[in-house]
């Protein structure tokens, strides 16, 4: 199925205020992308498809005790304000981390516009825990690093559970992390691609 704005609450029960927040967000990440790259440029007819319901699709995977998630290198948005919209009226709050100022100002912008539950922070992601004291049940990320780096990011963040959209070298990417972790994961095929899966991590501890 192509996934677009008619169709996309097949995926989960979107209310009519969540996709008019959602068609807000596609705006403006329409019109950033002609200043600065957030999505891939042969995708900017696609992003309902491509980019949104790749991210809501996380939505059903959340555990219903979550409180924080935190995005690692949140970009485009993706999935985190995605994820911050469907949350938007549940006592969840969003943080996310990106390194690049001018994807900053975006998240912000959308965060400002649209309302929404989120932070955003400036900053390296190794830098995170030397700087900030900050807590988080759920760690969500999307075409950032290889699983095995991750895992490195969220053990410092002290984050057990995770969510990661992943493309078609997910199966080696595990068996190379599982070199140097003990995993409980769950591997969920993508609705939107035949070669893309979500990576859900239960728990994980170092070897």
């Amino acid at each position: 199925m192509i996934y677009t704005k008619e169709n996309i609450s097949t995926i989960c029960n979107v209310s009519h205020e969540t996709l008019q927040d959602l068609q807000v967000f596609h705006d403006i990440l329409l019109k950033w992308q002609k200043a600065i790259n957030l999505i891939s440029s042969n995708t900017t007819k696609e992003v309902w498809h491509r980019h949104i319901a790749d991210s809501v699709q996380l939505f059903s995977h959340i555990p219903t005790n979550i409180k924080s998630i935190v995005d690692l290198g949140s970009g485009g948005g993706l999935p985190a304000i995605v994820l911050a919209i469907l949350l938007k009226n549940k006592n969840i709050k969003i943080t996310m981390i990106e390194s690049d100022k001018k994807k900053c100002v975006f998240l912000q912008e959308c965060v400002r516009t649209i309302g929404l539950n989120a932070i955003v922070i400036n900053d390296r992601i190794e830098k995170i825990t030397e700087k900030y004291d900050l807590d988080f049940d759920l760690v969500t990320a999307r075409a950032l690093a290889p699983t095995n780096g991750l895992l490195e990011f969220c053990n410092k963040l002290g984050v057990k559970k995770c969510l990661f959209l992943k493309g078609k070298q997910y199966a080696q990417e595990i068996s190379d992390a599982k070199k140097n972790w003990d995993i409980v994961e769950e591997i969920i095929p993508s609705i939107t691609a035949a070669d893309s899966n979500i990576i859900n991590i239960l728990n994980f501890t170092k070897k």
